[in-house]
């Protein structure tokens, strides 16, 4: 016969919120940075999930998770 395709491997963030653990599929881990965190723009304040921006090594945006936001919602 012939084999059965393998699915492709996924990275898995763990996150806990409260007594809540869950998993987000992520592209890829950076690693452990320390981040001032900002409101986000205006076009983007009021989006479910993030919690502000900040501005990684490189001068590109990143945005921030709200784990506990992301925790109660159904996304």
């Amino acid at each position: 016969g012939v084999p059965a395709e393998q699915p492709p491997l996924l990275t898995v963030v763990l996150l806990q919120a409260g007594e809540t653990r869950f998993g987000l599929v992520v592209d890829q881990v950076r690693g452990r940075e320390e981040v001032v965190i900002k409101p986000l723009p205006r076009a983007l304040r009021g989006l479910p999930g993030y919690a502000g921006a900040t501005l990684i090594g490189d001068g590109r945006m990143a945005l921030i998770l709200d784990v506990d936001g992301l925790r109660s919602s159904d996304h």
